[in-house]
């Protein structure tokens, strides 16, 4: 009967759902988010998790109807389902990258976000590797009879998670804010990179020379202060020159070798080329531009001019 009982079990197990956890430390299955899954796909198989914000938001890969698929769920909802296609690169991305300064790079892990299908929107998600860097690419275009140019960015960060709740960012950086009393939590975001490490983007209101300003603040996965936003000390953000007179030799050397940039420019140097400083931190914040707007690089670094985020914009 014992044998029978055994037997049994490996068959129900062998029919059930298979559920992997990638984060050893999790403290169970998170039943509630599965739910979710469950009931947008009631035939979810494969189902493997990954903790992005404990116990709130978990990245969900699984397979239904043939298809895999990735998203962003939380224990009521669903966002941001991507179906893989990685064979399949729109021949159309290609003709159209081909025409910019960012021509040459290769795709791959192509998907489709499929929320954008009930409409003639389309958006697709796949990694660019360019000039030796590998960038989260986000493509979106109209594909109805109203035909607008499209568009599409890629920089570093994957996932963007939008935090109003002070208590869900880490220890040391809701230390940092709490110890400086000219500091108030107004919201944030934290960025999860291509290899899953975590910056965490903090905005704050201060009052200096009378005002009530917003400013940004980047810590990064270990809690450490590496950006801040000019507001904190250029309150006036129309200054009529930029604060920077030259560069660190890390930064020029960027600059120097990114040939895909040598045909932009500062459009304007006061807003688009900066330096935050606050409480014996300093970074630095570049914007340049290429054919009007149609083509934008961001970038961001700290003191020591280390890269922390570079941001394209191209407008087909």
């Amino acid at each position: 009967m014992k044998v029978i009982l055994f037997i049994f079990c490996l068959l129900m197990l062998g029919a059930c759902n298979q559920v992997n956890d990638l984060q050893p430390d999790l403290p169970g299955i998170p039943e509630e988010a599965i739910g979710v899954v469950k009931k947008e796909f009631p035939n979810a198989t494969d189902i493997i998790l990954k903790t992005l914000l404990d116990k709130k938001i978990w990245e969900v890969k699984f397979t239904s109807e043939k298809n895999r698929y990735t998203s962003l769920a939380n224990t009521s909802k669903m966002w941001e389902t991507f179906r893989a296609n990685h064979d399949s690169v729109p021949a159309l991305l290609g003709e159209l990258l081909g025409g910019t300064s960012f021509q040459g790079g290769t795709f791959s892990v192509n998907s489709e976000d499929i929320a954008f299908y009930s409409t003639g929107e389309r958006r697709n998600r796949l990694v660019y590797s360019f000039k030796g860097t590998d960038y989260v690419f986000d493509w979106q275009r109209y594909n109805g009879q109203n035909y607008r140019p499209t568009s599409a960015n890629f920089e570093f960060a994957m996932y963007k998670l939008a935090i109003n709740d002070f208590q869900d960012f880490p220890t040391t950086v809701k230390d940092y804010i709490l110890a400086d009393k000219g500091l108030a939590f107004l919201n944030g975001e934290i960025r999860i990179l291509l290899n899953y490490e975590k910056q965490y983007v903090i905005r704050v209101n201060f009052t200096k020379n009378d005002k009530l300003l917003t400013g940004t603040m980047l810590f990064d996965e270990k809690g450490a202060l590496r950006w801040i936003s000019r507001e904190f000390n250029q309150p006036d953000q129309y200054s009529p020159e930029s604060n920077i007179d030259s560069f660190p030799d890390p930064i020029a050397r960027i600059l120097e070798q990114s040939e895909e940039l040598k045909s932009f420019q500062y459009q304007s140097p006061e807003t688009d080329k900066w330096r935050g400083e606050y409480n014996g931190v300093t970074s630095y914040y570049l914007k340049l531009r290429n054919k009007g707007n149609a083509e934008v690089c961001e970038l961001y670094f700290d003191k020591d001019g280390i890269l922390l985020n570079k941001r394209y914009f191209v407008s087909f």
